[in-house]
């Protein structure tokens, strides 16, 4: 759907979830040595140990429990004391696909059942 972007009746696409990311060229040293101006206890080797794979999910939820702050703060609180020099951002996921089943219903008016309207859509996209 997104690729030909082909319209099905009573479907549309929605915005994904956004997801801690980290941008693009950033090591771990780096992000260790920024993230210590904000969070001075951070000892930089268990942060390492820790977070070596880099799970920015458990990451972010560390940097909220660090910073006593809500994650959805996470991202505006490294902007504001790292500014530039802020290794993260917010990566949007794949858009989510809704389908109105009051359009299905209409569909499966004209003639064909409930499922194999539901089906066709399904496979369309």
């Amino acid at each position: 759907m997104l690729d030909n972007q082909n319209k099905i009746p009573g479907v549309t696409l929605e915005d994904g979830n956004e997801r801690f990311a980290l941008k693009e060229g950033v090591t771990l040293g780096t992000i260790t040595d920024r993230l210590q101006q904000i969070v001075p206890g951070l000892d930089k080797d268990t942060f390492i140990n820790q977070f070596g794979n880099l799970k920015l999910a458990d990451v972010r939820a560390y940097l909220a429990n660090s910073l006593a702050i809500d994650e959805s703060a996470v991202l505006e609180r490294l902007q504001e004391g790292l500014k530039d020099n802020n290794p993260f951002y917010m990566k949007s996921d794949q858009p989510s696909v809704a389908v109105d089943p009051t359009a299905l219903e209409l569909m499966a008016y004209e003639g064909e059942s409930l499922d194999e309207v539901s089906e066709q859509s399904l496979n369309r996209i």
